[in-house]
């Protein structure tokens, strides 16, 4: 994001100079010395299957998240994934079928992308307990025609 454009910010830069580091780790001078990157987000790879556009291509139950715990909230995030596979996907016999939308979010594969082999990680991803030897495929085709109804989640 761009800087922050202050109104009279040139009386009081002129008077007390503070470098962009000063500014990043102190904005003002009752606040502790902390770095701006102690508040960043971790990046999360399942984000790409917990939200929904509402269309047939992704989840009919829309997930809500309520502060809790660690464990909690993944285990919220796991329902959330599974949701989406049973609706955009399918994990069961020879073939584990991949929702489109992981194929067009390749890079956001844990341990980087590589384009051959990406639905097989991503198969081991979200379906462990699939067969050893089962075909992981992306789906072929998205729907973009809109869901009449969409739920909440429950227990998310």
């Amino acid at each position: 994001m761009s800087k922050p454009r202050l109104a009279f910010a040139w009386a009081v830069l002129k008077t007390w100079p503070r470098s962009d580091a000063d500014l990043e780790e102190r904005p003002c001078l009752h606040a502790p010395p902390c770095p701006a990157s102690a508040f960043s987000c971790r990046p999360d790879w399942r984000l790409n299957l917990v939200l929904s556009a509402g269309n047939c291509g992704s989840s009919d139950a829309l997930p809500v998240f309520e502060a809790t715990d660690e464990a909690s909230f993944d285990a919220a995030v796991q329902r959330a994934v599974d949701r989406t596979l049973l609706c955009c996907g399918s994990v069961g016999g020879d073939v584990v079928e991949l929702p489109y939308n992981l194929s067009r979010y390749r890079g956001d594969l844990p341990g980087g992308c590589d384009r051959e082999g990406s639905e097989r990680r991503w198969a081991e991803l979200l379906a462990p307990g699939s067969q050893a030897g089962a075909a992981a495929v992306y789906r072929k085709e998205y729907s973009w025609s809109m869901r009449e109804r969409l739920e909440l989640l429950a227990g998310a």
